[in-house]
């Protein structure tokens, strides 16, 4: 099922598509060197990683994205790695990867279950951008579902963008937002919010079919890719795929190429 006015629809666009390295993490344990030719090969421009390197120095890997002309779009780190004298040997490792996007994967509920918590969380990226900003490098958060609840009548995700700082990275994953308990619109989400979706996770939803494709699911994606283009301030798209029983190297190929048919 497609989206409504799907059909014919293309959003011109230049930004570039990374994927996320979660997604082939089985197939890169048994051959981190193949992956990266492999999406090289496919048209990715760039990897995300999750902050596993698969037995490999960071220097060796800088060296294998070199040589398969593959950039890094940015790197899914626990919140711990960015505070305190843990900073420092954070910001080492990304250098030598050649990562300046640091996003926070995930918080544990007590981290956003209410006003409050989601206030200290936002200080927290707000001093962590601070310390980032002279290395030339942002921090920011990926989004689950459970970021979009409301508390005392505001979604946790809006707070969260009301009060950080413009430079914090708003990571819209937008399969993970329609899982939501509440009522999510993802293009609201980037309009609401101009200039921060900087990397976003182009993923697929669909309630009638679960394996749907990019484009074949019900997304709205001519609105939302107009927007991230004009309004968002994007500078990523990562393709994200995980359906049980779809080869992951096969289900990035053809979510590609199905997302090149919309930019």
């Amino acid at each position: 099922m497609r989206a409504a006015g799907w059909a014919g629809a293309r959003i011109e666009s230049d930004i570039p598509i990374a994927t996320q390295m979660w997604v082939v993490r089985n197939e890169a344990a048994e051959d981190l060197p193949g992956v990266l030719t492999a999406l090289a090969e496919m048209g990715y421009q760039g990897v995300e990683f999750a902050d596993v390197y698969f037995g490999y120095e960071i220097a060796d890997i800088r060296m294998m994205l070199d040589d398969n002309g593959l950039e890094v779009a940015g790197n899914h780190i626990n919140l711990e790695s960015l505070l305190g004298d843990a900073l420092a040997p954070t910001i080492e490792l990304h250098e030598t990867l050649g990562a300046n996007n640091l996003i926070v994967r995930s918080l544990r509920r007590e981290q956003h279950d209410s006003k409050d918590a989601v206030l200290r969380f936002s200080e927290q990226l707000n001093q962590i951008t601070e310390q980032l900003e002279p290395h030339g490098m942002r921090t920011g958060f990926h989004n689950h579902a459970e970021i979009f609840e409301r508390h005392d009548g505001e979604m946790a995700w809006n707070i969260l963008a009301d009060n950080t700082h413009e430079d914090v990275i708003l990571q819209l994953d937008t399969g993970n937002a329609m899982q939501s308990s509440v009522e999510v619109d993802a293009a609201e989400l980037v309009r609401r919010n101009p200039g921060r979706t900087i990397t976003t996770h182009i993923k697929p939803f669909s309630r009638e079919n679960e394996a749907a494709y990019i484009g074949q699911d019900e997304l709205d994606w001519p609105t939302i890719l107009d927007l991230m283009n004009t309004v968002g301030g994007t500078e990523w798209y990562i393709i994200e795929y995980e359906i049980e029983g779809t080869p992951p190297l096969q289900a990035l190929a053809e979510n590609l190429a199905l997302f090149k048919d919309l930019v």
